[in-house]
């Protein structure tokens, strides 16, 4: 493990753990690696969901894990645009943020994500899933910190457990968010679907916008069941692009207030349904 610590934020790298083949024992070595910090014990959650976490982001079930070497100059480098990124976003918190950088054998990440994948786990806490042989690691490196950044200081997200409906405004502002401070282009997962797509799909989830179900979100989000890939992503960010151009217009976006809106409140404003 190599970190960055300050008084601002605390970064952990662990990517120096890819000796082997055998992503179960690199895995199990990094768990053991995580360090317990007082308020957010293993890198925002418990052993066991750690572990869980591990299982559902890092390790592969579908195919051959995506194995990769990483040498010191690019640890340091991740660990250097990292810092770099939290010091640009400095400005919208004051509290210490802690990244936690873990290796991914994923193939969903590598091919559908560039290689970098993330989740806030709790307040302030930000996991990123990271395989160097996704196309120009270093850019999406800063965007996935970026993105997971916008959930990190916001009161109401709690490690995935909220509504679909709150997944789709949560997701809407962290993009918004990184476009407006990173620049460039659209994330593929915001722009998935038609505009005709989006309103047919929204009509149909709905009934269902306070499901706090796990695999109707993943099916939602991640197009495991009956929905495209990136359905809850594109809804989200066509959501939120109506909101912030029908309140702010020509003003300049206050994201220091609006990361930290109840998502509630921005969905009953862009899209009516039964609370």
């Amino acid at each position: 493990m190599k970190s960055i610590i300050k008084e601002e934020f605390e970064i952990y790298s662990f990517l120096d753990n890819l000796n082997g083949n055998n992503a179960k024992e690199i895995v199990d070595k990094i768990i053991n690696e995580v360090p317990f910090i007082k308020n957010i014990e293993y890198a925002g959650v418990d052993k066991e969901l750690l572990k869980d976490l591990f299982n559902r982001f890092v390790l592969d079930h579908n195919s051959n894990n995506q194995f990769f070497e990483i040498n010191d100059k690019e640890n340091e480098k991740a660990l250097n645009i990292s810092k770099e990124t939290l010091m640009k976003l400095k400005p919208f918190s004051n509290s210490i943020k802690y990244i936690f950088i873990f290796p991914c054998f994923d193939r969903f990440t590598l091919e559908s994500m560039n290689g970098l994948g993330g989740f806030c786990s709790s307040k302030n806490v930000i996991l990123v899933f990271f395989n160097k042989n996704g196309k120009n690691w270093e850019r999406y490196l800063k965007e996935t910190i970026c993105h997971e950044f916008a959930h990190s200081v916001s009161n109401f997200y709690k490690g995935g457990e909220f509504s679909v409906g709150g997944g789709l405004i949560f997701e809407g502002l962290a993009e918004h968010f990184r476009e407006n401070i990173l620049g460039g282009e659209s994330a593929p997962y915001s722009k998935a679907l038609s505009a005709d797509e989006i309103k047919k799909y929204l009509n149909e989830l709905k009934p269902k916008l306070n499901s706090m179900d796990l695999d109707f979100y993943m099916e939602v989000f991640y197009g495991t069941g009956k929905y495209p890939n990136w359905t809850g992503y594109s809804i989200g960010y066509y959501l939120v692009e109506n909101y912030l151009n029908k309140k702010f217009q020509d003003e300049k976006v206050d994201w220091n207030k609006l990361l930290r809106e109840n998502p509630k409140y921005i969905l009953g404003k862009t899209y009516k349904h039964k609370e």
